[in-house]
């Protein structure tokens, strides 16, 4: 089938990420023209800044967190 074990592996590789990009989760967020964050008013993005997306993905898993005690 293939030439060797080397060129199988690397088309095995590509097979398991196919996979696993084709079964990842899906961005919940819509574009809504304000940030999640602070809403302040954007063009384009979930967030106006690296700052407020930072901030909104620690609330997330703070919120888990609290979810899982």
């Amino acid at each position: 089938m293939y030439a060797d074990p080397i060129d199988e592996a690397a088309a095995r590789s590509e097979q398991m990420i196919a996979v696993a990009l084709a079964n990842r989760a899906r961005p919940q967020m819509a574009f809504t023209g304000e940030c999640h964050y602070c809403e302040e008013a954007i063009e384009s993005g979930h967030f106006c800044s690296a700052d407020c997306r930072e901030d909104h993905e620690r609330m997330v898993r703070a919120e888990q967190q609290r979810k899982l005690s």
